[in-house]
């Protein structure tokens, strides 16, 4: 009976490693090397945190190109407040007319947004970060904005 609970505690640790794992090595960076050897054997791997409430768009612009008619280029300045690094988000554009009411959508997802300076896979703790990305118009005519920020889920 011993032998059987020492078992089911055991099974019951390596599930919360197993499902915490993101979170134990994003706020215990030392536990890291052993949560790589666990998912080695469980054939998993360590991501990124996902706190979108602790991600902001600190400044963002979208100007016309000078080099092409009806292409815009979207710059947005991104900050993490985050004490651990955080996977890059989702941006969500939203294009507006005179009355606020929206023209066109697009969501461009971390592979279809250039990131200017250094590059981990994520947005480092308690750092900013340029991205941009570029945009054709055809048809459209908005008069304004809005850009959001979110994880998509899975």
């Amino acid at each position: 009976l011993a032998l059987g609970a020492l078992f089911l505690i055991g099974a019951l640790a390596f599930q919360v490693l197993y499902y915490f794992r993101d979170a134990i090595a994003a706020h215990y960076p030392p536990a890291r090397p052993a949560l790589e050897a666990l998912c080695a054997v469980a054939q998993c791997e360590i991501g990124f945190l996902k706190k979108p409430d602790l991600l902001s768009i600190e400044a963002s612009s979208l100007e016309a190109d000078p080099r092409a008619s009806q292409v815009v280029v979207l710059r947005a300045t991104l900050r993490n407040r985050a004490p651990f690094p955080q996977a890059f988000p989702a941006l969500e554009l939203t294009l507006t007319d005179i009355k606020d009411q929206p023209v066109a959508r697009r969501v461009f997802m971390p592979n279809e947004y250039r990131v200017r300076g250094p590059q981990s896979g994520g947005i480092e703790a308690n750092a900013e970060l340029m991205v941009q990305s570029r945009l054709q118009l055809v048809d459209i005519k908005a008069q304004g904005y809005r850009l959001y920020l979110f994880y998509p889920r899975q």
